[in-house]
């Protein structure tokens, strides 16, 4: 398959070499999420994924062809992106021999910090920002599809490349939740697979108040298209995204009394702590497909703050869990697959890692509070509130999940439009730069959406 992926990685480089920057991330996209990542081109002992080739042409697009880098302007939430990188690679250095660490963490950086960047860079105008969205909307649908038709009859259209995966190849493996097979399609694994179409969602009806009344019935078979996707992997997580998401996006008409109604949840946390003589995420396991393994999940928890980390609070364990070093020596957990992002990165980094990321999370948050702030239009304001409502879900369901497959890339593709929000939507100014050469192509102007 290598000739393959070597081929697909020049078409898509080429086409987003051409590209106006939303073209160029659509394409890029279009690959990470239609092409599985688990194929590779092998130089030497590094694995370069088609999305980790492209993103390099993308944003090279950005920087020599656009002038981005000359109209690009830091904040607090780039240093806080760069610095929860370092933090990760400083803490595994001091567990891990250093050649496996620059290898990996080489990885981790194409992964999240260039796709982060790339949003940064080139999507700085709402018309930017509508179009990308309109991008994903249409490489999400046909994928959709894809997903539903593979949990009703249990076949993968993708499943044989499985067995050419650079890591951990093997052959598809069904399992059937209530009637329905669980489909991953692309992405070898079911959960990542629903949380991208729960983080999608949101996006796709942020269009709907600037969408004009002949495209809006398109628009909602588009949303119910979505939906599809999440319901085809049959998992929890992806489900507790998409519910927290929607009643995000209904609290919108409500948005002026946020603090009270803060003040209402913890209230509510409160009294089930009380009333039901026990710890309140313990009641949140009824709604759960699978009670035992959310049971495991809150022992995870249980385990990592109740002497789990003794002696490791600093730089943690380094590679340890689930399809890791599961076996390091003082790695003793019982719940060793770490699906949580939090405790993933508490156990692997430390305080060194994890405290950096969480601030990320608060900043982008301000971000967007930000924007909205500066923001008149209520249009604009939905858009922000939309993307809010895409963090906040997954936020929730990475509770009960690590980062897996291509949601790495997507998730710092998130947290750069909401990095970039006071710059699309507020009062905040760039550097004037000369736009690219009117000869680029525009894949963004043949959306459907």
């Amino acid at each position: 398959m290598e000739p393959i992926t070597l081929a697909v990685a020049l078409v898509a480089s080429a086409l987003a070499w051409r590209a106006r920057p939303p073209g160029a991330l659509s394409i890029f996209l279009a690959v990470l999420c239609w092409y599985p990542q688990f194929l590779t081109v092998k130089v030497g002992t590094v694995d370069l994924s088609v999305g980790r080739i492209v993103i390099f042409v993308v944003l090279a697009n950005g920087i020599v062809r656009t002038s981005a880098l000359r109209r690009f302007r830091g904040n607090l939430l780039d240093c806080f992106v760069c610095v929860a990188f370092l933090g990760q690679c400083f803490a595994l250095s001091l567990n891990e021999p250093l050649m496996k660490v620059l290898e990996r963490e080489g990885g981790t950086l194409v992964d999240t910090l260039l796709p982060y960047f790339a949003i940064r860079l080139m999507v700085t105008t709402r018309e930017d920002l509508v179009a990308l969205v309109k991008g994903l909307v249409v490489v999400a649908l046909p994928l959709a599809l894809v997903g539903a038709y593979q949990s009703v009859t249990g076949h993968n259209p993708f499943g044989f490349m499985k067995g050419y995966a650079a890591w951990a190849p093997g052959e598809q493996v069904l399992l059937r939740r209530h009637g329905l097979f669980r489909a991953d399609a692309t992405f070898k694994n079911y959960i990542s697979f629903g949380l991208f179409f729960a983080g999608a969602f949101p996006l796709c009806i942020a269009l709907w108040r600037s969408a004009g009344p002949n495209r809006r019935p398109a628009l909602a078979v588009a949303a119910g298209v979505v939906l599809m996707g999440v319901v085809s992997s049959m998992s929890s997580a992806p489900f507790f995204a998409l519910a927290v998401c929607i009643m995000f996006m209904c609290g919108f008409p409500f948005r002026r009394f946020w603090p009270p109604l803060v003040l209402f949840l913890i209230a509510c946390i409160v009294f089930l702590e009380f009333y039901s003589n026990r710890h309140f995420y313990h009641v949140l396991t009824r709604f759960a497909f699978n009670s035992e393994t959310a049971y495991y999940r809150i022992g995870l928890f249980d385990e990592a703050f109740g002497g789990g980390m003794q002696g490791h609070w600093l730089t943690g364990y380094g590679y340890v869990g689930f399809m890791a070093d599961e076996l390091k020596p003082g790695f003793n957990w019982f719940h060793k697959d770490l699906v949580n992002i939090y405790i993933a990165r508490l156990a692997r980094f430390g305080l060194t890692g994890l405290l950096p990321y969480l601030g990320v999370n608060v900043l982008y948050y301000r971000r967007l509070y930000r924007a909205a702030g500066q923001a008149p239009d209520p249009g604009d304001q939905w858009w922000i509130w939309c993307i809010a409502a895409t963090l906040v879900g997954w936020n929730v369901a990475m509770m009960t999940t690590n980062v897996l497959a291509q949601l790495e890339p997507l998730m710092y593709m998130f947290i750069g439009m909401a990095g970039n929000a006071p710059l699309v939507f507020g009062s905040e100014t760039r550097a004037e730069a000369p736009d690219l050469d009117e000869g680029a192509w525009r894949p963004s102007d043949c959306a459907l959406i």
